[in-house]
Formats: C-alpha cells, sequence, structure tokens
C-alpha cells in the first residue's frame, strides 16, 4: 500500500499534468506511479480532500472551458464579463 505522502505527492503531480498533458498518457503516466489500483480509489480522496469548496464547479474547471483565470474573487476589483459567468452556479 503506498503511503499517504506518496499520495500525496502524486496528486500534486496529477492536477498540473491534468491540465498539460491528453488523458491517455495521464492515464499511463498514473499506472506507472501507481499500479496497484487500490491506490487509486486512496488517491480520489487525496484529491478531493484538496478541492476548496467555497468555490463553485464552473470556477474550479473554468480551465477546461478556456475560461481566464479568475483573478478578481479576493480582490476590491469589480469581476470581468468572464469571471462573473464563471462564478454564477449553473450557469452554461
Amino acid at each position: 500500500m503506498t503511503t499517504v505522502t506518496e499520495l500525496e505527492r502524486v496528486a500534486q503531480q496529477l492536477a498540473g499534468r491534468v491540465r498539460d498533458d491528453d488523458p491517455d498518457a495521464n492515464a499511463r503516466w498514473l499506472a506507472a506511479q501507481l499500479p496497484d489500483a487500490a491506490d487509486w480509489w486512496r488517491l480520489l480522496f487525496v484529491l478531493a480532500a484538496a478541492v476548496p469548496t467555497d468555490r463553485s464547479w464552473r470556477q474550479l474547471t473554468a480551465w477546461a472551458r478556456g475560461i481566464p483565470p479568475l483573478r478578481h474573487q479576493h480582490c476590491d476589483r469589480t469581476p470581468c464579463a468572464d469571471c462573473q459567468q464563471a462564478a454564477t452556479p449553473g450557469a452554461a
């Protein structure tokens, strides 16, 4: 069984890779990093613990739709139209 520290390392690398590499390359990489499929199950919980729960799903996945990063969220500026749309729960 892989240690939590090792799962954390894999989770951090996977979080970066998922934006830069194609799914097949990531699947091959993950299989090489964690050959025991049971570790994939444990990895899900490590990844879930790292998800900020104070942001909407749209905010967390905006990068996948080509929306620019939400730079306005924690500052005193009015959000741009893209950020306003991404921050709206259930918006398409």
